[in-house]
């Protein structure tokens, strides 16, 4: 992640949560849970290059530039931090936060989050540097569209 100053260390894992997102290729909803916002920021997803290859460094580092969590189609997880502990937290806070997705979508209610808590979250993220907009790549599905 050398393209991202801030970046000081990186941890990639498989959390099977937010790994299953990745899989099932289904966009990772915002402004549900003001402390996603606020420590994560919108997250990323890169597209689907072999593991380890420079190809699949280059589109990580590319979507690291602007979100610190990117998930990896059908790979897993990398997130990026100030240290290594930082680094592996918002690790913990990604999985913690799609399991929490998932759960509430099997409950029925749908997981769109009501106007205020898009405007509050809005608001949360305007006022941290490190949660910036992007557009969903081209493919990827929200819970809404499965």
């Amino acid at each position: 992640m050398r393209r991202q100053p801030a970046a000081k260390a990186c941890v990639h894992a498989h959390p099977p949560h937010a790994t299953a997102f990745a899989i099932a290729n289904v966009d990772i909803p915002y402004c549900l849970i003001p402390e996603a916002e606020v420590f994560l920021g919108k997250i990323g997803v890169a597209k689907y290059r072999t593991p380890g290859t420079p190809a699949n460094a280059d589109e990580v580092g590319e979507v690291g530039k602007e979100h610190q969590a990117v998930l990896m189609e059908n790979h897993g997880v990398i997130v990026w931090g100030k240290d290594v502990e930082d680094a592996y937290w918002k690790m913990e806070n990604i999985d913690s936060y799609c399991r929490t997705i998932w759960i509430a979508t099997g409950l029925g209610g749908g997981c769109t989050g009501s106007p205020a808590a898009r405007r509050r979250s809005s608001s949360i993220s305007a006022r941290n540097s490190h949660a910036r907009s992007a557009r969903r790549p081209e493919g990827v599905r929200t819970l809404r569209q499965r």
